[in-house]
């Protein structure tokens, strides 16, 4: 290879592949799915019973597939931690959109307006960059030891704060938030070593229920180009009203639709 060519990933026929834009695209279809599997689509088989079979199974389905999203929005967050200028507007953003989304997310997944078996998975995210902060805070401050388990012990609360928040659980054996971090260590930690960090997460995503695994199948053909263009400001303010809206619809028909 000539010197000066500048080094791609191996699959360099994808002219393109998928761009953070694509991904976060990918992603709100698949938080749909998450919020209309139990409120909305058992009704277009002729609603949840205990004789309609093919009702629950949509919606379990619906549901399961939508996990494959975790993944990729956790390589979005990992980009935009490393792409936004002022990390702690980005981080008040995503506190905003957790909090408008926490009461309709709680009338989809249990009919209450205040339900703490559950918190919406914004606040994954929100979590998520808190940790990230605090290691790039520790590895400019620390050295040594001392990094090490400062490191180990921002990661622990972490995972505290996800698992004691119940934050991101879905039916009761998917844990969101707390995988959701996972992937982002992942990513974070280990995107200057792609093949690694692809079999790592992979692995990871297989034992998490499968479904972010084949999430991180897909995220293998990401955009060997960079982020690809930059999204414009309307693009994401929809993305950021996106969930909201999704969730207020499902919240509707979990009220008014039986």
């Amino acid at each position: 290879m000539d010197a000066v060519t500048p080094k791609i990933r191996a699959d360099k026929n994808i002219k393109l592949g998928i761009t953070l834009r694509k991904f976060k695209l990918l992603g709100a279809v698949m938080m749909t799915l998450s919020a209309f599997s139990a409120p909305v689509i058992p009704h277009l088989f002729g609603g949840l019973s205990d004789n309609n079979m093919w009702a629950l199974t949509a919606a379990v389905v619906c549901e399961v597939v939508s996990w494959t999203a975790l993944p990729w929005y956790a390589w979005i967050l990992v980009r935009g931690y490393h792409n936004t200028h002022n990390v702690n507007f980005y981080t008040l953003r995503l506190l905003i959109l957790a909090l408008i989304c926490e009461v309709p997310y709680d009338i989809t997944t249990s009919g209450c307006a205040v339900d703490m078996r559950s918190q919406n998975p914004v606040f994954g995210l929100v979590i998520a960059l808190f940790v990230l902060s605090g290691i790039d805070m520790i590895r400019t401050r620390l050295s040594g030891v001392s990094r090490v388990m400062a490191g180990v012990g921002i990661v622990i609360a972490g995972l505290l704060w996800n698992i004691i928040g119940k934050v991101g659980v879905r039916q009761h054996i998917f844990w969101g938030g707390a995988l959701l971090l996972g992937f982002v260590l992942i990513f974070e930690l280990l995107q200057k070593h792609e093949i690694r960090m692809e079999l790592i997460a992979g692995m990871f995503g297989a034992m998490s229920l499968l479904a972010p695994g084949v999430g991180v199948a897909v995220l293998h053909y990401r955009s060997a180009y960079g982020d690809g263009h930059k999204n414009s400001r309307v693009f994401r303010w929809v993305m950021y009203a996106w969930y909201p809206i999704v969730l207020a619809i499902a919240a509707l028909f979990a009220v008014f639709v039986r």
